[in-house]
């Protein structure tokens, strides 16, 4: 299995593939190709990730959560930025507010 690979892309993949269809083919024989392919990635990867230190990785800041105005800040300047990029998008939103305008009040 190629490194970096999700492993339920590469189960889906051994499914699909035609050199695998069998009669006796299950979900456990697949499970079991898939853990003896990537066992060596899973190892690789724990010895790694045991030879960090916990203190290093507490130097690594998260944000939990963010506000509704940081949010709205952030979406608002990115759609700005996009009007600002292609000017006649600008324009399309005037003609579609003018276009409600007069279809609001010749309903009502």
């Amino acid at each position: 299995m190629p490194r970096y690979t999700n492993p339920s892309d590469y189960l889906l993949k051994l499914a699909t593939d035609t050199r695998l269809v069998s009669a006796d083919l299950s979900i456990e024989e697949l499970v079991r190709h898939a853990d003896k392919s990537y066992a060596h990635y899973v190892k690789e990867e724990t010895t790694s990730l045991s030879k960090l230190k916990a203190s290093s990785l507490k130097s690594i800041k998260t944000v939990r959560g963010t506000h509704f105005a940081k949010q709205f800040k952030i979406l608002l300047r990115r759609y700005g930025i996009g009007l600002i990029r292609v000017p006649l998008a600008l324009f399309a939103l005037f003609g579609m507010a003018i276009f409600s305008v007069f279809m609001i009040s010749s309903i009502f």
